[in-house]
């Protein structure tokens, strides 16, 4: 059953949804004197949540990176690919252990979004 409950409320705390149209929303659907602080409510978790899930999408991808080195790289020290970005990857990772570096780093970023 779809339900759209499911759907609205991550958006509203990922920063992903339309803010205009959310405080029409609100300010449409509540009293005159409650239309403020339900507009900063919408603020509020919007900007929140973006912080709390760039807090642990980090955590989670600096825990999941020795893991995933230690399937498709093994040898590489995991540091190396936690305190380099995605773009020095190529520079800093040697070539034996380029593809599984990004294998493990793919799998790293998939399981932030998936978790």
């Amino acid at each position: 059953v779809f339900s759209l409950s499911r759907y609205i409320p991550p958006r509203v705390c990922d920063g992903s949804a339309d803010i205009s149209k959310l405080v029409t929303a609100i300010q449409t659907n509540l009293p005159a004197e409650d239309a403020s602080l339900g507009s900063a409510y919408v603020l509020f978790a919007q900007y929140f949540g973006g912080a709390i899930f760039a807090a642990v999408s980090k955590t989670v991808f600096t825990s999941s990176i020795p893991s995933a080195v230690s399937k498709y790289a093994p040898g590489l020290n995991s540091t190396l690919l936690i305190n380099s970005g995605v773009t020095e990857l190529r520079q800093k990772v040697p070539t034996e252990y380029l593809e599984g570096a990004i294998l493990a780093y793919n799998q790293s970023i998939n399981h932030v979004f998936v978790s």
